[in-house]
């Protein structure tokens, strides 16, 4: 009986010597949170972290913000603390309208978009949102609230075209002009342009809106139309562009190739004998009205001549008296 009370004792002292180590080995540090680290004993120490508490979050986010039915409203909430850089702050947002997005996010400094487009249903109309920023999800430290103002939409304007007015060019002349398609509405939505008509041979770029067209001999004389829309959310107009090839005067046309060489050396002559023939008559007429004139001064200075000699009214004493013998 007295061996098993002395072996209890001998187990209570053995307990009591153990533990007394361990407590002289481990360092308790309570700081919040907790982290393991190594001491110069070999031996693990625990440090507890606590959640830091006080308003040192600092949330930023827009004044009253104005947006129009069918138009889209996007602003950006931060949330910071410079003094706890290695907590992570949790940035999030409540009293969203339908239709608005908000994606929870977390660090520090931290940010979020806000985004929302209202439909016709949620204007006119005001709407409170509510932004939180906290070093957990479940807790709010830091809130601020953004009143939204949703106005009535005002009658949207459908996209306004600018096109350059009738052309007119040769075969083998290029012929480019640009298309400027805008949507007058704020905020301005994206307008496409498409294009009827295209004679063959011609181009448009829809990315740059610029039409090309070098026509050819075989599409001269002729008229070719075309159809330029302009569509976007907000409608579609049209409008057109009359391009006339005409082919060049032969009178004036200067030969291109060996082809038109050859159809110019062949009318050549005649032009030349046409001119020559023009010119030709135009001296015989400038000589014969020459011939005329020169003749009538010359019947002017007869006919005075003789009126001098035959007067009555000469004067007798400019005669000459005859001499006596």
């Amino acid at each position: 009986m007295r061996l098993f009370e002395s072996e209890i004792v001998a187990r209570s002292i053995f307990l009591l010597v153990v533990s007394i180590v361990v407590s002289a080995l481990f360092v308790v540090q309570v700081n919040g949170g907790h982290n393991m680290a190594a001491t110069n004993s070999g031996l693990a120490r625990i440090d507890f972290q606590s959640t830091p508490t006080g308003g040192n979050i600092t949330l930023s986010v827009p004044t009253q913000q104005t947006v129009q039915v069918g138009a889209l409203l996007t602003f950006t909430a931060n949330a910071t603390d410079p003094d706890n850089a290695n907590s992570l702050i949790y940035l999030s947002a409540s009293g969203l309208p339908f239709g608005a997005t908000f994606p929870i996010a977390s660090g520090n400094p931290i940010s979020a978009t806000f985004s929302w487009g209202p439909t016709s249903t949620q204007g006119p109309g005001n709407y409170t949102v509510t932004f939180q920023a906290s070093y957990s999800q479940n807790s709010s430290l830091v809130t601020s609230m953004v009143l939204i103002e949703v106005l009535k939409a005002n009658k949207l304007l459908p996209p306004v075209l600018t096109l350059p007015g009738p052309q007119t060019i040769n075969p083998g002349t290029l012929l480019s002009f640009a298309i400027v398609a805008v949507d007058p509405n704020l905020p301005p939505s994206q307008v496409n342009v498409t294009v009827a008509g295209l004679p063959r041979g011609s181009s448009y770029d829809p990315s740059a809106n610029i039409f090309s067209w070098k026509p050819t001999d075989d599409q001269a004389p002729g008229v070719y139309i075309l159809i330029f829309s302009a569509r976007d959310t907000n409608g579609v107009v049209g409008s057109k562009v009359t391009i006339s090839v005409v082919k060049s005067s032969p009178v004036f046309g200067l030969p291109q190739s060996s082809v038109d060489y050859l159809a110019f050396t062949s009318w050549a002559p005649l032009v030349a004998l046409v001119v020559a023939a023009l010119y030709i008559v135009r001296l015989k007429r400038r000589e014969k009205t020459d011939s005329r004139s020169f003749a009538g001064r010359e019947l002017e200075d007869g006919a005075n001549a003789d009126t001098e000699r035959t007067s009555p009214f000469s004067n007798p004493s400019s005669q000459p008296i005859p001499e006596k013998k």
